[in-house]
């Protein structure tokens, strides 16, 4: 298994989904990269509201991701995984 990769997301606009402690780690370290950071879940952890992001209050839909996606949080914790919306591929 592989996870580390090089992004260049400066200015560009990034999708978290889940609004766990896991999600909030990669919000925090997009935000630290300069990212354009949305959050999508129905529930948020605290640390989201001292974080300078968009919060959509709500579950995953398909029409949220335009390009790639990372995996969300833990695998399963918030129901089907969204890669397939971004990549048309199963992680």
């Amino acid at each position: 298994m592989y996870y580390p990769l090089m992004l260049k997301v400066k200015g560009e606009p990034c999708l978290v989904v889940g609004g766990g402690a896991v999600a909030l780690k990669k919000a925090r370290a997009l935000r630290q990269a300069g990212a354009d950071v949305t959050v999508v879940s129905p529930d948020f952890t605290p640390g989201f509201l001292r974080l300078r992001v968009r919060r959509v209050r709500r579950g995953f839909r398909t029409g949220d991701v335009v390009r790639r996606v990372l995996p969300p949080t833990t695998p399963g914790s918030i129901g089907p995984s969204p890669s397939p919306a971004g990549n048309g591929r199963s992680p």
